[in-house]
């Protein structure tokens, strides 16, 4: 009957402790920056990638010899930037 009694004891301490959690977690403040940190991660990591993105078309475009390449840097208009 004691152990019982402990083991309720001790369940209805994990379960306050699980609320106190899901609390936190639930938080307007802490949704509120989970969003901003999120979304500054986004657009940090995708101005990386399109930076890269860009170098390799831009050493592309130099090196290549290709005429249709070079037709569509004019028509693009892009020949001031990769020159």
């Amino acid at each position: 009957m004691e152990h019982t009694v402990e083991l309720a004891e001790e369940l209805s301490h994990e379960v306050e402790e699980l609320n106190k959690e899901v609390h936190k977690q639930n938080s307007q403040i802490r949704i509120f920056w989970n969003g901003i940190i999120s979304g500054l991660g986004r657009t940090i990591g995708a101005t990386i990638i399109f930076a890269v993105f860009i170098a390799l078309f831009s050493y592309l475009i130099k090196t290549s010899d290709a005429e249709w390449l070079n037709t569509v840097v004019a028509w693009l208009g892009l020949n001031t930037y990769l020159n």
